[in-house]
């Protein structure tokens, strides 16, 4: 029994989409976009190429049943609303040809083209079990019934398809003369372009023309030219034959007069060879005599050179004496922390010396005693004398760290001006044994980090933090303060003092 798939032809030229209905009556009805290989053939003129060749098959499965199987097309086919490979058909079920090119089996169709898409219609009689049971008069009655209501509707839509096909001769013939007037527009663009073209050629003819001419003139030119210049040949040739001659004849002329020339040399050589001789002989007696002279000469240098040489190792030991001497020196004002010569010294009561810096990092754990240091200027003087005479290299090394040094002394004095103007404006400074809140913890913290070594040490006075505060203070107030600093990770007393002093003197030099 035959079906029917209705397609919306809204948007299609003439001639290029599927018909309003298709009837099938084939057992396997194929549909694509290659005409001669399938039984309906179309495709969109807006998204061309969405049908493939052999796109999908429509086939009988007995009992009445239909069912649509996609022939491994590039877009896939949809059965109402979702992409499927095959499935059976029901009467008003819509299928869409395309349109999911990368969507996987299953996947719903957001939005469908018109174009692609149409409704199946089957005959009544086609569904399950819509007449099972029914009595044969009935059966006949309703089967007499649809048949006159499918010949009406059959009726309608030939002639639907009629006037269908009236409008489509109408809009065909448009589109012909439409076409003939491209194509007439189109030979005029042609003719225009032959026109533009002829034009273009006339112009390089004449211009070929005048090239032509003027390489005949070229030519006669060139020919005049060659004619000129064999005549110049014939010249030079001739005048180049007279220069020969000419030569020739100065030559001999010059060979004459050099046989004459040569006559009087050889008598001039014998001249001067005995006058050389002479000469030589004079010669020879004067070298006896500077000979002489020179041997006097040798032995007088040769005593000057014994005696400065004997001056020399006088010199050398001398010099070696007095390196021996400066090393020794050099050795008694030697810091014995950094090993070099010392920079800013500084003498502690128990007569010992340092250089500031490397006093200031051993305050804290060496010589507990005597902690005040005096700057020993008389040390600084003798050592700035010594540092003169010492090797480039070591007197770079040492005005290093004397520069350093020099920076140190630089932010140490920048930092009490700040501490002098706060005191001034009448600012408050915190209390090192008093408890700090954790904003006045990390004011300080955030101020302290900021400097090492001596400032670092002057930082820490401005609160109260001192070596001398950590040696002598009690130890509620040695709890508050390594509280204040997060340190109090002891309950041992020497540990907390040298956890503080560590603080004061951290990153110290």
């Amino acid at each position: 029994m035959a079906m029917a798939l209705e397609f919306c032809t809204e948007g299609y030229a003439q001639g290029h989409g599927p018909p309003p209905v298709v009837e099938i009556t084939k057992p396997v009805f194929k549909i694509g976009r290659a005409a001669k290989r399938v039984d309906l053939s179309f495709d969109s003129p807006t998204r061309p190429l969405m049908m493939s060749r052999l796109h999908a098959t429509i086939s009988a499965e007995g009992n009445g049943q239909w069912k649509v199987t996609d022939c491994k097309s590039l877009n896939g086919i949809f059965v109402n609303g979702i992409k499927v490979e095959e499935a059976y058909l029901r009467d008003g079920d819509e299928i869409v040809f395309g349109e999911g090119g990368t969507c996987s089996l299953g996947a719903a169709l957001m939005v469908a083209n018109p174009e692609f898409k149409c409704v199946c219609r089957l005959p009544q009689s086609t569904s399950q079990g819509a007449n099972e049971g029914e009595r044969p008069h009935a059966k006949a009655t309703q089967w007499r019934r649809r048949k006159r209501a499918g010949a009406t509707k059959k009726m309608k839509r030939r002639m639907k398809q009629s006037d269908q096909r009236k409008r489509g001769a109408l809009e065909s013939r448009l589109a012909v003369a439409e076409a003939q007037l491209a194509e007439h527009r189109r030979q005029m663009a042609e003719a225009e372009l032959l026109r533009q073209e002829l034009d273009h050629k006339e112009r390089l003819l004449d211009e070929e023309k005048h090239i032509v001419e003027e390489a005949r003139h070229l030519k006669a030119s060139l020919e005049a030219r060659e004619t000129e210049l064999e005549r110049e040949k014939d010249q030079l040739q001739r005048a180049l034959a007279q220069r020969e001659s000419e030569l020739e004849a100065q030559l001999k002329a010059d060979q004459e007069r050099r046989a004459g020339d040569e006559e009087r040399r050889r008598a001039a050589l014998e001249a001067t060879k005995l006058m050389l001789a002479d000469e030589r002989q004079r010669l020879e007696r004067e070298h006896s005599a500077r000979e002489l002279d020179l041997a006097r000469e040798r032995e007088a240098l040769e005593r000057q050179r014994a005696e400065l040489e004997s001056q020399i190792a006088q010199k050398r030991r001398e010099i070696e004496s007095e390196a021996i001497q400066r090393s020794e020196l050099e050795e008694e004002f030697l810091c014995v922390i950094c090993h070099g010569l010392m920079i800013a010294a500084m003498t502690l009561e128990c007569a010992h010396s340092f250089c500031s810096t490397c006093l200031d990092g051993w305050m804290a754990q060496k010589q507990p005693v005597t902690r005040t240091p005096v700057r020993a200027l008389n040390l600084d003087n003798i050592i700035g004398k010594i540092v003169q005479k010492m090797p480039p290299a070591d007197k770079a090394e040492w005005e290093e760290r004397a520069q350093k040094l020099r920076k140190v002394e630089e932010e140490i004095k920048q930092l009490q001006n700040l501490i002098e103007s706060a005191k001034t404006r009448g600012l408050r400074f915190l209390v090192i044994w008093d408890s700090w809140t954790d904003d006045e913890k990390k004011i300080f913290a955030d101020g302290v980090v900021r400097y090492v070594g001596k400032p670092r040490v002057l930082y820490c006075s401005t609160v109260g933090l001192t070596s001398q505060f950590v040696e002598s203070c009690s130890r509620p107030h040695l709890i508050v303060a390594a509280r204040n600093l997060d340190l109090l990770n002891s309950p041992d007393i020497d540990r907390l003092r040298a956890n503080l002093l560590d603080f004061i003197h951290q990153n110290d030099e």
